[in-house]
């Protein structure tokens, strides 16, 4: 069953990369000769405003298919080749962007559904100093040591950051007056605690910001594993394939439909890094083949654009 998750998640995701292409060509007015979901034999056909939409025999992917320089239809004026260099970019790039864009918004819904961490205690562990101090769930903290605390991150700096041997903690408890309580932290785990977890509360406008933070730290992730794979730093046992996918998807799904979000949007966001890398077969390549014509005016010439494309599958 989750060989079938893995593949539609897959399949989603390669789809909405195709569309990227797809739309965008489109919307400048060039051809698409085919859109196809799936891959193999074709089982239904429709054609609609000189593009064919078919649905293939293998439930695995999908893609788009333009005209090229080998295509008999080359001499018309709305084929890819046709279009200026700028344009053809904005096609190619746009289906990586379409997946960094749709990891974001997963990320976002992800931490939405989960809710983002407040100034509000959610749990008290038992036998620690925040249980000993009378401090109680649903307790808002205003204060640490004096410092406003608006957030859990403004909490949790404020008790790190305090070396004294008490701490002074002003809440708030429901129908009450705010309190200041005296707590004395232990150290665990190399930090100093008192024992409190934050509660969780959904607000969209938290959510996309921590919801883009999250993006952009997976991406600094992503580009420095790529970095240490072109240095020879990246250990590649640790890289899964097909088959390592699916066994992550199948981990992944037990734990609920919130976390198989979550790692659908690591690999939308995955797929679009790296379909931008100047790799032969990824868009990154044909970015830098028509990014060159752009510049200095001519198509790139073929014996270097073979030497370039040997040179990418070499690394």
């Amino acid at each position: 069953m989750n060989i079938i998750l893995a593949i539609l998640i897959f399949t989603f995701l390669v789809l909405i990369h195709e569309l990227g292409h797809f739309l965008t060509a489109k919307f400048l007015k060039v051809r698409a000769y085919e859109l196809s979901l799936g891959m193999g034999p074709k089982i239904f056909g429709k054609k609609h405003n000189d593009t064919e939409y078919t649905l293939r025999a293998l439930p695995f992917g999908a893609y788009v298919r333009f005209g090229d320089e080998d295509d008999s239809l080359f001499e018309e004026g709305d084929n890819f080749m046709n279009q200026s260099p700028w344009d053809r970019i904005k096609i190619i790039a746009m289906g990586p962007i379409v997946n960094i864009a749709a990891a974001l918004i997963l990320m976002i819904l992800v931490v939405f559904l989960t809710g983002v961490p407040v100034n509000k205690i959610g749990a008290v562990a038992a036998d620690m100093p925040a249980a000993a101090a009378g401090l109680r769930a649903g307790d808002e903290i205003l204060e640490v040591e004096g410092a406003p605390t608006s957030s859990w991150e403004d909490v949790v700096k404020a008790i790190d950051a305090n070396s004294d041997d008490t701490i002074s903690v002003v809440v708030q408890r429901e129908g009450q007056q705010a309190q200041t309580i005296e707590i004395t932290p232990t150290l665990s785990e190399g930090r100093m605690m008192i024992g409190i977890t934050p509660a969780f509360e959904k607000n969209l406008g938290q959510s996309v910001i921590s919801g883009t933070k999250a993006t952009l730290n997976m991406s600094t992730m992503m580009l420095d594993i790529v970095k240490k794979l072109f240095t020879g730093k990246a250990d590649i046992s640790s890289f899964s394939g097909p088959v390592g996918i699916v066994a992550i998807v199948d981990d992944v799904a037990s734990t609920g439909w919130i976390n198989l979000l979550y790692l659908t949007s690591v690999l939308s966001l995955n797929l679009g890094i790296l379909n931008l890398l100047p790799i032969p077969g990824l868009d990154g390549s044909k970015i830098l083949i028509y990014g060159f014509e752009a510049l200095s005016g001519k198509p790139m010439n073929k014996d270097i654009e073979m030497k370039l494309t040997m040179v990418g599958f070499a690394v």
